[in-house]
């Protein structure tokens, strides 16, 4: 295999040593291989080679650093073929296991776990899991408030009338909970909160002009500006020269004089800017202006009107921000930021009060969140006073501690990867442990895919780097740029640079996307000489108008026309467009692609394709539900959404009902369920009995059930009852349920560690079994289905969990014998319920189901009680037979790993358990549903882009381009952000109105500028994912007046103007302007009758096409076979009984179904029917058992063996069987245990060696204890239990004395 041929940028990255080294590598440069390379030159250095583990390797994921674990790995080995004697290499490979090639967290967790001493923390902490985390966050925010409520804190108090709903204060905590999260992505989150409060206690020097929500403000306001005056200049130019417009023109300059100035004001100061906006005022077109001459050309008019309307726009825009920002005067601005200074302080007081509990609440457990890995690390690796406050140095950096400066000589180099995606916790982190005199940071990453602000990312600071750094090699700060593409084709490449040369700039994208930044073509693609075969392709856009036109015939279209959204819509349009590409066109051409691992081009197959979306909670499941509809299989990985598919939504609900079946809704969703199947019209049947209670009592009272709504005389005349005597008798109830309890679990669980330790050792391949034969020793029945219990399962997965919990959850094995119902027998007893309706039988279904399922939910565990709903239910087995059945069981089982995690909490039982779902639905952290596909399922896969992030796919669908941005944030109360604190609404909560403040407007300006700069980014990642082609699809309600408003203001040979961009709401306002002007694009001018100059020299291609609903409305699977069964008798001679049809019509009607006896048994038994029927099977043939003599085989491990040794086994089951048989009132003395065992032996109940077992003196010493007096005595009943069971483990252990001793 030839050496890879590294580019120039590529070698420098590679061999560039003894200094801080950026490398900003776009998508598809090879950045990954770059950093593996450098890495093996460094540790096969011949001069000064480098063990690999003094090399510290930062990835963003677990995955990314496996990955790269395994791809050093392989490189070694290479290296090591090439030089199998080379022992530093072969040390290397020793190494590579302990190296440090990890997540930033990983790195933090071992530096805690090295060092917790430092921090005071407990050695066996561990990490709370997200359920446990959560529910303690809920108890400290709830703690915090009742604090702050007993003591009456005033500016709480005015903090909870301004921003909590009326109902109740949960808005408020959540807002505390979020600020809390946001807050701990900063280094220094105590500090923020203070500082970010004391912002807002001026004082009268304070210069709000200089203020940093001023310069925030600017810059939106310049932008918009800047807007403004681009489409007035382009107004201007497109009535120059008219002499109609002379005087209409003259106006458009003098206001156009107006927004210059305004937008030169802006680089001044904010008093020149409020001053030149306050006193802007328009001129009157009404005079002045000449009307247009009668004879004059149409054009004038047309262009007129056009001028016009920007002009207007444009005074909308400059309105619009006078009145948001300069409406305030300067003194009134100072006041309103005083006032908010009580709010904002107790905010931040508020969350520090719920930091100290919670904290509090973590360190009593022992364990740490996912925030505390990072901040602990830092304080163990920097220097803090006693107050437990940082130090810093001279130069605003903190103080590396011994232990950060050990790590500085550990590690040679430090490797960072999507450095891009680091947070300011984790820069300072990995800036306290490198070397300063001698930097030696390898930092490699895009900016332009920086996609995860969400998550406190900062692509500031690689930003920062990246401006401050040099390209001169001998710099000790150093950048790299990599920027030519080994992934796509020129198709893709030239389309992505087309795009984003128009709408990325340094104010919306956060970096100028030039000469230096844009894509350069780097992989190359062997060319196939056959003219049947596509490969590549333009870039496609396809639009699809959402519009319904008005119907001649309402009635008839209504009938007719399915009612579809947007989603479904487009998603259908997707199908389509997949379908075009999976099968030959016109031409009988076929798309191909290359094949990494076979080297040659093949056939396009469904895998290869991926359909990419913002966000997948919404889209997805439309998406593949309609494409499956198609036979498109589909598979969509959905990040979240889980609590609303409808298999949790129908066992949550079941557990709403089961915890109080007074829930109406919940009641009736699991009644409308398949576990029950009620239907609309028994709802009406069973309402009508009462409409005036409850659906449940309803329900009970249609079972003929008596119901008191009142509180009976009877249950008032308890109070009247001696306590002592009541408590005698619930005690005694209590202790009959329990002992019965117990004499099922004792025989079950006492001795089942040492029948464990016997089965593991036995040799499975000396058994013999005969098929369809019981064995029979004694004590011991064998079932030929319990030993082969172990099944092949559908998929590893299922195999591990059933293995898991079969025998802990699983109670739907029961004997076979139960379901293998005689028929006569069945039919016995379904005729004493002939009388009943079937709604009858299906309420009292019902009613018994819940009385069995609420008892026992009063003892079971939430899992265990869980898990027998989904078996008990069918529900479980149901679901799986459905379309999508692996996913649904997957994501009960989910719900049910979840339920077995919150049982190891302090919360228990069902109610703390629905609570908890409901609060964790609320704070928005739904689970993603779960993953059941292979890697190389031959299905089209749905997917977020976030998710595709690191990804390349051969062809590329980007779907949901029209769907707006999410602007959800800024509709909340109080905002906030790292660099400008908080930004809080000012409310009158007397009058119960608000509106936004002077810093909230600044805020929601950087935030709006910041967000348009991830979404850009985020389809920059979106765009660069395919290697072969790229389609781009999106839905507007009206194309014609959508294309008209895109062509609007777009210059030739200018980028989109900024202004456009910040007014865009989706993806297509900022992909079509763009592409409009596009040669390619004339056909979608000429239909939208828009003119416009394009460009022509653009070497990127494009095809674009308008669909419509009707192109996409499906002919059912039905009608398509109605239609094709129609024509097929149309032409059938049924006088030709040789005809093609007639043997296979003959066939069709002589048909017999195989399994014909099946139908007639039920297709689900309630548990009493199961019980009924198992009654009745027994009472039939219980005699004939006992009548008959059966010689039953055992198997080769029970037979006995020569040795005259009795396994632990063995011993077990007999003192099992003696337990059962011995009469207690005859073991008073030696002779009596003897004589009964004796008994035994000649019944042959058991064998001569086997008595020598039993040690009858045990008895003596145990009838001397306290057992049979706590037998008579009810009072002792918890003893009694105790000696019961040490009892049998004495006798049990009959060889050995100490256990009796020791009791």
């Amino acid at each position: 295999m030839s050496e890879t041929k590294w580019t120039d940028e590529q070698q420098q990255a590679i061999d560039t040593r003894r200094c801080n080294l950026l490398v900003a590598a776009a998508a598809g440069s090879g950045k990954t291989a770059v950093l593996v390379e450098r890495i093996i030159k460094i540790i096969t250095n011949e001069e000064n080679p480098v063990d690999i583990d003094k090399l510290l390797v930062v990835t963003f994921t677990n995955a990314a650093a496996s990955e790269m674990r395994e791809r050093i790995g392989d490189a070694i080995s290479k290296k090591l073929d090439e030089n199998p004697e080379d022992e530093h290499l072969q040390d290397q490979l020793v190494l590579l296991n302990k190296a440090s090639i990890t997540t930033i967290h990983s790195f933090c967790l071992e530096v805690i776990k090295s060092n917790f001493h430092k921090i005071n923390l407990d050695p066996n902490f561990r990490i709370g899991d997200e359920t446990e985390c959560s529910l303690m966050k809920l108890e400290a925010i709830d703690e915090a408030f009742d604090i702050l409520y007993e003591e009456q804190d005033e500016e709480f108090c005015y903090l909870v009338d301004c921003y909590a709903e009326k109902r109740g204060d949960s808005n408020l905590q959540n807002l505390i909970l979020s600020i809390y999260s946001f807050v701990m992505a900063s280094p220094y989150p105590k500090e923020w909160l203070i500082q970010s409060a004391e912002d807002f206690n001026i004082d009268e020097n304070f210069d709000f002009a200089t203020s940093k929500w001023a310069k925030a403000i600017l810059e939106t306001v310049k932008i918009q500006v800047e807007g403004v005056e681009t489409s007035m200049a382009k107004a201007i130019e497109d009535v120059s020269g008219i002499e109609e417009l002379e005087t209409f023109i003259a106006k458009l300059k003098i206001e156009y004089e107006k927004i210059k100035d305004i937008l030169d004001a802006c680089d001044i100061s904010w008093n020149e800017a409020y001053s030149k906006i306050a006193t802007m005022q328009f001129e009157n077109y009404a005079k002045g202006v000449k009307r247009i001459p009668k004879d004059a050309p149409a054009y004038v008019k047309e262009e007129k009107d056009k001028a016009k309307n920007t002009r207007d726009n444009a005074k909308k825009s400059i309105e619009k921000i006078k009145t948001s920002v300069f409406s305030k005067h300067y003194d009134d601005l100072k006041e309103e930021i005083k006032f908010l200074y009580p709010v904002v302080k107790s905010l931040s007081d508020v969350v520090l009060i719920f930091d100290k509990i919670y904290s509090q609440k973590k360190r009593d457990k022992g364990i740490i969140d996912f925030h505390d890995i990072e901040h602990f690390a830092l304080q163990i690796l920097t220097q803090t006073d006693e107050n437990g406050d940082f130090l810093f140095d001279k130069d605003g950096k903190n103080i590396p501690s011994d232990i950060a400066l050990e790590y500085r000589e550990k590690f040679y180099e430090i490797f960072i990867d999507e450095y891009q995606d680091s947070n300011q916790v984790q820069e300072v982190i990995l800036s306290t442990i490198a070397k300063q005199n001698e930097p030696n940071r390898f930092m490699v990453g895009d900016v332009k895919q920086s996609i995860y602000r969400f998550r406190q990312a900062k692509p500031e600071i690689f930003l920062q780097k990246y401006a401050n750094y040099d390209t001169d090699l001998s710099s000790k700060y150093k950048k790299i740029m990599l920027y030519k593409n080994f992934r796509s084709r020129k198709e893709v490449v030239d389309s992505v640079n087309y795009i984003f040369e128009h709408i990325m700039s340094k104010n919306l994208g956060e970096i100028e996307y030039n000469e230096e930044e844009k894509l350069n073509l780097g992989a190359s693609f062997e060319e196939v000489d056959d003219e049947k075969i596509i490969l590549g392709g333009p870039t496609e856009i396809h639009l699809m108008e959402k519009k319904v036109e008005e119907a001649e015939n309402p009635e008839k279209d209504e009938e007719e026309s399915e009612d579809l959204d947007a989603s479904q819509i487009e998603a259908r349009m997707v199908g389509k467009i997949i379908r075009d590409i999976m099968r030959p066109n016109e031409n009988g051409e076929i798309m191909q692609v290359f094949d990494k691992k076979s080297g040659e081009y093949r056939n396009i197959e469904y895998k290869d394709i991926v359909i990419l979306l913002r966000a997948t909670s919404a889209w997805a499941p439309v998406f593949a539900e309609e494409l499956i509809n198609m036979d498109i299989p589909t598979y969509a990985d959905m990040g979240q959404g889980y609590f609303e598919t409808m298999e949790i939504q129908v066992i949550m609900s079941f557990l709403k009902v089961i915890d109080n079946p007074m829930q109406d809704i919940a009641l009736i969703s699991v009644l409308r369920s398949p576990i029950y199947g009620f239907t609309p019209e028994d709802f009406i049947d069973i309402r009508t009995v009462d409409k005036k209670v409850s659906f449940y009592e309803a329900m009970r009272k249609y079972a003929g059930e008596s119901i008191d709504l009142s509180i009976s005389e009877e249950e008032n005349s308890d109070d009247d009852k001696d306590i002592d005597e009541v408590i005698d008798q619930e005690i005694e109830k209590l202790s009959s349920t329990i002992i019965t309890h117990i004499e099922n679990e004792v025989d079950n669980q006492n001795i089942q560690d040492e029948i464990d330790d016997y089965y593991q050792n036995i040799d499975y391949s000396d058994f013999i079994y005969e098929d369809e034969e019981i064995t029979y020793n004694d004590e011991i029945i064998y079932d030929q289905d319990y030993i082969n219990y172990q099944v092949d399962s559908e998929n590893q997965y299922d195999e591990e969990f059933n293995n898991q919990y079969s025998e802990e959850y699983m109670y739907h094995n029961q004997d076979d014998s139960i379901y293998n119902i005689d028929l006569e027998t069945q039919d016995k007893n379904h005729q004493e319920e002939k009388t009943l309706s079937e709604l009858d039988l299906k309420v009292r279904r019902f009613l018994d189901d819940l009385k069995e399922l609420q008892e026992k939910s009063m003892y079971m565990s939430t899992d265990e009680f869980l898990w027998y709903i989904y078996t008990n239910s069918g529900y479980y087995a149901y679901c799986g037979a459905l379309p999508g059945g692996s996913q649904r069981q997957a994501n009960l089982r989910i719900l049910f790993e979840r339920a077995k995690q919150f049982e190891e909490t302090s919360f228990k039982g069902i109610f703390n358990f629905i609570n908890f779902i409901s609060k964790l639905k609320k704070s928005n952290s739904d689970m993603g549903s779960a993953k059941t596909l292979g890697e190389n399922a031959n299905v089209v896969r749905i997917m977020s882009i976030h998710k595709s992030k690191g990804l390349e796919f051969p062809v590329v669908i980007c779907s949901g381009m029209g769907k707006n941005f999410n602007n959800q944030d800024f509709r909340k109360s109080i905002l906030y952000h790292h660099d400008l604190g908080y930004g809080p609404e000012l409310v009158d909560y007397k009058r119960r109105i608000s509106y936004p403040s002077i810093a909230k407007e600044a805020l929601k300006s950087r935030i709006n500028i910041e967000n348009l700069s991830e979404e850009m980014r985020v389809l920059y990642v979106a765009f660069t994912r395919p290697k072969e082609k790229l389609i781009i699809t999106g839905s507007s309600r009206d194309i014609n007046k959508s294309i008209t408003s895109w062509s609007n203001g777009i210059g030739l040979n200018q980028p989109i103007s900024k202004y456009k961009i910040l007014k865009g709401r989706s993806f297509l306002d900022w992909i079509m302007p763009s592409v409009l002007k596009h040669k390619d694009l004339e056909n979608i001018r000429e239909m939208a009758e828009v003119e416009l100059d394009y460009i022509d020299s653009h070497p990127s291609k494009w095809e674009a096409k308008i669909w419509y609903k009707e192109d996409v409305i499906l002919e059912t699977k039905e009608d398509e076979e109605d239609k094709c069964v129609r024509d097929t008798l149309e032409n059938l001679d049924i006088d030709k009984p040789s005809t093609s049809y007639y043997d296979k019509i003959k066939e069709k009607l002589d048909y017999k179904y195989k399994y014909e006896v099946s139908t007639e048994k039920p297709a689900s038994i309630s548990v009493t029917e199961i019980k009924k029927i198992q009654n009745s099977y027994e009472e039939e043939f219980t005699q004939d058992i006992f009548n008959t003599k059966i010689n039953l085989k055992k198997p080769l491990f029970m037979q006995e063996k020569t040795e005259d040794k009795i396994t632990g086994a063995e011993k077990g089951n007999l003192v099992h069987l003696i337990m059962e048989l011995l009469d207690f009132n005859k073991i008073n003395t030696i002779d009596e245990i003897k004589d009964q065992i004796n008994t035994f032996i000649k019944k042959n109940i058991i064998t001569e060696k086997q008595s020598t077992a039993i040690n009858p003196y045990k008895n003596i010493e145990i009838t001397n204890t306290i057992a049979f007096s706590a037998f008579a005595d009810s009072s002792k009943f918890a003893e009694y239990i105790s000696v019961c069971v040490r009892l049998f483990s004495c006798l049990y252990c009959s060889t050995s004395s100490s256990n009796f001793d020791a009791f």
